[in-house]
C-alpha cells in the first residue's frame, strides 16, 4: 500500500525557518578557499539576521529610488508647463499696455467703466484669496490627519519593537556566526589574537554539523509520508541546493588541514553524510495512475 499524503497542505514553516538559519550560519563555506581558515563568534539575534535585513532594505531602497525618479520627472513636466503659461501671461500684459495707450482719456463714461472694472477685479482678487485660504485650510487639515496617522504608525512600531524585545529576552538560543581568516603572514597571529586554533575548529564543525545532520534526518524520516507533497519537494530542493553550495568549501577546508587526521576524518564524515542525504531523498517524479497499473499488471501477463 502506498503510504503517501498527496492532497494535504503542509507548509513546513518550522523546517524552512531552521534551514534559513543554517544557511546564514554556514554562509561562509560557500566562498571558503583553500588555506583560508575559519573562526566562530557568538552574536546577538539581530546581528545574526543582519545580512537578511540588509538585503531586504536594499530592495526597498531600489523601489523607493524608482518612485523618486518618477516624481522628479513629473515635477519637470509641470515646471515646463508653468514656464509656458508665464510667457503667455507676459505677452498678454504687453498687449494690455499697448491697448491702454490707445484708450481715449477724454471720455468720462469709459473712465467710470474702468473704475467699475477695477472694483470688480479687486472683488475677484478677494474671492481668489478667500479660495486660497480655504484651500490652505483644507491642506492643513489633511496634513494634520497624516501627522495623526504617522503618530499612530510610530506608536504601533514602538509596540512591535517592545514585543520583539520581550520575545528576544525569552529566547535563550545562542547565535553563532563564522568568519574567515585570510591567507597571509598575519593569519597565524590574527588567529592567536582571537583565541582560535585547530582544536576549536574541529569542535565547531563537530557541534554545528551534528545539529545540521539531526535536522536532515528529521526531513529524511518524512520522505515516506510526504514524498509527493509539493511543500516537501520544495524543501528538499532547497536542501540539495544548499548542500551543493557548501560542499566545495568543506573540501577546501579539508585540503587546508591535510596534515591533521582528526579534522580530515571529521570533514570526510560530514561530506559523506550530506551526499547520502541527497541520494536517499531524490525527488520523485509524478507518475500517472495508468502507468502504475500498467506496470503492476505487466507482472501477471502471460509471456
Amino acid at each position: 500500500m502506498l503510504k503517501t499524503i498527496i492532497f494535504e497542505k503542509t507548509p513546513l514553516d518550522e523546517y524552512n525557518k531552521k534551514l534559513k538559519d543554517y544557511m546564514m550560519k554556514f554562509e561562509i563555506f560557500s566562498e571558503l578557499k583553500e588555506f583560508q581558515k575559519i573562526g566562530r563568534i557568538e552574536v546577538t539575534k539581530a546581528e545574526f539576521y543582519k545580512s537578511l535585513v540588509e538585503s531586504e532594505e536594499k530592495i526597498i531602497e531600489k523601489i523607493t529610488s524608482r518612485k523618486l525618479i518618477k516624481e522628479l520627472k513629473n515635477i519637470k513636466v509641470y515646471a515646463k508647463r508653468d514656464d509656458a503659461d508665464d510667457v503667455k501671461d507676459d505677452a498678454d500684459d504687453e498687449k494690455d499696455v499697448d491697448d491702454e495707450k490707445d484708450v481715449d482719456d477724454e471720455k468720462d463714461d469709459e473712465d467710470a467703466d474702468a473704475e467699475d472694472a477695477d472694483a470688480e477685479d479687486e472683488k475677484d482678487d478677494e474671492d481668489d484669496e478667500d479660495a486660497k485660504d480655504a484651500e490652505k485650510d483644507a491642506k492643513d487639515a489633511k496634513e494634520d490627519t497624516e501627522d495623526a496617522k504617522d503618530a499612530e504608525k510610530d506608536a504601533k512600531e514602538d509596540t512591535n519593537d517592545a514585543k520583539e524585545d520581550t520575545e528576544d529576552a525569552k529566547d535563550d538560543k545562542i547565535y553563532y556566526k563564522y568568519y574567515i581568516f585570510e591567507i597571509g603572514y598575519w593569519q597565524k597571529w590574527s588567529r592567536w589574537w582571537n583565541s582560535e586554533n585547530r582544536g576549536k575548529t574541529q569542535k565547531y564543525i563537530d557541534e554545528d554539523f551534528s545539529e545540521f545532520m539531526k535536522y536532515l534526518n528529521e526531513i529524511k524520516t518524512m520522505n515516506d509520508n510526504y514524498s509527493f507533497n509539493i511543500y516537501y519537494k520544495n524543501l528538499l530542493k532547497k536542501c540539495h541546493l544548499f548542500i551543493n553550495k557548501i560542499t566545495p568549501g568543506l573540501y577546501n577546508l579539508k585540503k587546508t588541514y591535510r596534515d591533521n587526521k582528526k579534522i580530515k576524518a571529521l570533514i570526510d564524515s560530514v561530506i559523506l553524510t550530506l551526499l547520502d542525504f541527497k541520494n536517499e531523498t531524490q525527488i520523485k517524479k509524478h507518475t500517472s495512475l495508468s502507468s502504475i497499473l500498467r506496470e503492476h499488471n505487466s507482472i501477471f501477463l502471460m509471456p
